[in-house]
């Protein structure tokens, strides 16, 4: 009984042992796709951020466009 009840103890070591390093690798995974997801996210934020300068930009124009068309008609 004795024998038997070391080896349990020693089955369940293992197994909280490699329950342990299947969570740890699962940990580092998700890090590393949390990363990922990060730097896809700054790459959006810039993307939209050039984006909107290039609208603003683009209104500018527009309006100095249309003051030099009311100017020139005036």
């Amino acid at each position: 009984m004795s024998k038997e009840l070391v080896a349990l103890r020693g089955r369940a070591l293992e197994e909280t042992s490699n329950e342990a390093i299947a969570r740890e690798r699962e940990l580092r995974e998700l890090q590393v796709e949390l990363e990922h997801c990060r730097i896809q996210r700054d790459e959006w934020e810039r993307e939209a951020l050039e984006g909107r300068v290039k609208l603003d930009e683009a209104k500018t124009t527009a309006e100095n466009l249309k003051r030099d068309l009311r100017l020139r008609d005036s």
